[in-house]
């Protein structure tokens, strides 16, 4: 049996307006979308935060992915080993289990270390 995949819902295009996006996007969407904004804005710092599943992980790696030939450095402050291990999940290649370029360096720690 196949799972069904439910949508969230649309955003209001009000709310859109206000928010400076376009076209018809759900309430995941336009989270990515807002995240990606921030991401190319003048901030030197962007702190996110927000439900599990909304997609701010996928969104940062999506970004960072594009920019691999301009370098960054990416400092994640996350409390879950679980959650950590994901994101480096979604910079491997899929077939290789490799990191998906090589000039990527992970670099992690745990509590008991820091303390």
């Amino acid at each position: 049996m196949v799972a069904k995949q439910y949508s969230v819902a649309e955003v209001n295009p009000e709310l859109m307006q206000q928010l400076g996006l376009s076209g018809t996007l759900n309430l995941r969407q336009a989270d990515a979308d807002l995240i990606k904004k921030a991401l190319v804005s003048q901030a030197n710092y962007i702190f996110l935060t927000g439900n599990p599943g909304i997609g701010k992980t996928p969104a940062i790696v999506e970004f960072l992915k594009s920019k691999i030939d301009e370098g960054f450095l990416f400092f994640y402050v996350i409390p879950r080993k679980q959650v950590y291990l994901d994101i480096i999940y979604k910079f491997k290649n899929e077939e290789t289990g490799e990191l998906c370029d090589r000039r990527l360096i992970a670099i992690n720690t745990n509590g008991y270390f820091i303390a």
